[in-house]
């Protein structure tokens, strides 16, 4: 495979890894909604050197409420989740492992730390973290997907066929299932397929 097909590829699926990411994010349950409605949230615009010093101030109001309460959940998957929207990563994947520590059935925790450890290009954590809910929710959609990603971005292209594949046959995510279907159709477009 030519090194610009094979960068496109990988592009594409780190792109739609954080599209699902954030499109699953948005659709959080009422549970998650109302939890995270008493925190305040951090502000997300860092242009000004007043928000940088807002949100930074409010990360470090959490961390202290953390550590005073560390079963706290709604808490701890709070301050996850603010680490991960700074980009503030590998902070995040702590708070995350906490998190699904204290709730290990939690889909949506899993998505998340398996989306900070790709973002910090550590694929052997991303897929660890995408096992442990294909382990409890066999099949699911934006899992199997990540896994096609993550070995796309490990250059084994064959086993990334085989997860995108699985993704393209399902019938819960038809968008899902139509990405995965271009990101096929572009593996076996190339040359050294």
């Amino acid at each position: 495979m030519k090194p610009s097909h094979v960068n496109g590829l990988l592009l594409a699926a780190l792109l739609l890894f954080a599209i699902v990411y954030w499109n699953v994010r948005s659709t959080s349950s009422p549970t998650q909604a109302a939890a995270s409605a008493s925190i305040p949230p951090a502000s997300t615009n860092v242009q000004s050197q007043g928000a940088m010093t807002s949100e930074h101030l409010t990360i470090d109001a959490l961390k202290e409420r953390v550590q005073q309460a560390p079963n706290d959940t709604s808490l701890v998957n709070h301050l996850a989740q603010i680490l991960h929207d700074a980009s503030r990563y590998e902070e995040a994947a702590d708070y995350y492992n906490q998190y699904l520590a204290l709730a290990p059935k939690n889909v949506q925790g899993w998505l998340d730390l398996a989306n900070v450890y790709a973002a910090l290009q550590d694929w052997d954590n991303a897929l660890k973290a995408s096992q442990s809910l294909l382990d409890f929710v066999p099949h699911h959609p934006s899992a199997m997907y990540n896994m096609g990603a993550i070995h796309a971005n490990l250059s084994d292209l064959e086993e990334a066929t085989f997860w995108w594949t699985q993704v393209r046959d399902q019938k819960e995510d038809p968008d899902l299932a139509q990405q995965a279907e271009q990101n096929l159709l572009q593996i076996q477009s190339s040359p050294s397929f």
